[in-house]
């Protein structure tokens, strides 16, 4: 049988599994929308900022989009909060290898019930093939007022920098 979603060993960031989904133009049981949708809806009724962590591989063709949506009112109605891929390009998209994703939530905060999917998309017509692996999805929380530590650069109390190829190693004390 053929299940659109599936634990693997074959690719992921902390041992032993990532959970996948692909298709391509000659199999399609399942039409063209496949979603991973948390079981339990999250509480994020307290006040505060919620992030969505998670670090996918994707590997697609043209047509096809990932996306990541946020439902408030049961799963009647879904919200983006992320998207990968496009419906209008004739590129092909990948990661590469797994990269991590960090998305802010804070437009739900004080929701009781929010639920969170992924979905595998490719309604927007022709297609050849593509595959997404997800692994270590987590949704943090950090209260109104979290102490901010202090950054210094090398000891001096001046303006820090740091760019997109910089690594940035924080100890504290």
């Amino acid at each position: 049988a053929y299940y659109p979603w599936q634990l693997t060993e074959d690719g992921c960031v902390s041992p032993t599994h990532s959970v996948y989904v692909w298709d391509n133009r000659n199999h399609d049981p399942y039409g063209g929308n496949n979603n991973l949708t948390l079981k339990q809806p999250l509480d994020l009724s307290k006040d505060g900022s919620y992030y969505l962590t998670f670090w996918h591989n994707y590997r697609l063709d043209q047509s096809f989009v990932l996306w990541v949506e946020v439902s408030t009112d049961g799963g009647a109605n879904w919200n983006w909060a992320g998207r990968y891929g496009s419906y209008d390009h004739w590129d092909n998209y990948s990661t590469g290898d797994f990269v991590q994703e960090v998305l802010n939530l804070d437009d739900y905060a004080g929701q009781p019930e929010v639920l969170l999917r992924f979905r595998f998309d490719w309604t927007a017509g022709w297609y050849y093939y593509g595959v997404w692996f997800l692994d270590d999805i987590i949704v943090s929380y950090i209260p109104p007022h979290a102490p901010v530590p202090d950054i210094k650069a090398n000891g001096s109390d001046g303006p820090v920098t740091i760019s997109t190829s910089d690594t940035l190693y924080i100890t504290t004390e």
